[in-house]
């Protein structure tokens, strides 16, 4: 689909040419609910910018994700509360929006259509306008068990990995008493005064991180990952 790949306003306008090719081609009662779920959308859309951009509190970027994910979401509404009285028109209005929906003409979509592919079409329509969710997964915990000043350096920590695999570009966040004190990335990670890519879990290190010096005996250097999980 296609419509995986759109930023906000490109996937703003394909809705708009969804609603258009349901209000072109229904008559009556299905027409009438193609225009006003439009409407609807329209309305819910530039609000929750609106709200995610004074949420944003002046950060560009955190706006257009939260608007992206807001507006995405309001059009999936508006997509699958019309698709099942659509589909049950059958016909030349099934074709016309699931080619829309495809990125197709209707005859390149007449001419590639099989029952399998009109099923998988109807489906993937629905679940391909779904925004993943970012779920968070711890990978590894490291214990810090000595700490040395070195100089031009920092504070380096002496670890063994209790849990997982740490790895150079691991994002990482510094623990003491159950409390996160500092979230970051590592500066270097060695084994032996060798640099490493990876420790595994019950092997020694010796790691500093990048920006912070405070690091003390019985910290936890907690690893994680965010992971898509997708929508259903």
């Amino acid at each position: 689909m296609k419509l995986d790949n759109l930023n906000a306003d490109e996937f703003q306008n394909a809705m708009c040419l969804l609603a258009d090719v349901a209000e072109d081609v229904m008559n009556g009662e299905l027409g009438a609910k193609a225009k006003a779920s439009y409407a609807k959308f329209r309305s819910d859309s530039a609000k929750a910018k609106a709200k995610a951009t004074a949420k944003a509190k002046g950060d560009p970027e955190a706006a257009k994700a939260a608007a992206t994910a807001e507006v995405n979401g309001l059009a999936v509404d508006m997509v699958v509360g019309l698709l099942p009285d659509v589909l049950r028109q059958g016909g030349e209005i099934s074709y016309k929006l699931l080619a829309a929906l495809d990125g197709q003409t209707l005859e390149e979509y007449k001419a590639d259509f099989t029952v399998k592919k009109w099923v998988n079409d109807i489906k993937d329509a629905i679940e391909g306008m779904l925004e993943p969710v970012m779920k968070e997964e711890i990978v590894c915990s490291a214990e810090v068990m000595e700490i040395f000043r070195i100089s031009k350096v920092g504070t380096v920590a002496g670890c063994v990995v209790r849990e997982g695999k740490l790895t150079r570009h691991t994002p990482i966040r510094v623990i003491r008493d159950g409390i996160v004190i500092y979230t970051g990335k590592l500066g270097s990670l060695k084994r032996f005064k060798d640099d490493v890519k990876e420790v595994l879990t019950g092997q020694d290190c010796g790691l500093n991180i990048e920006s912070f010096n405070d690091i003390r005996v019985g910290d936890v250097i907690e690893g994680y990952e965010q992971v898509e999980v997708k929508r259903n």
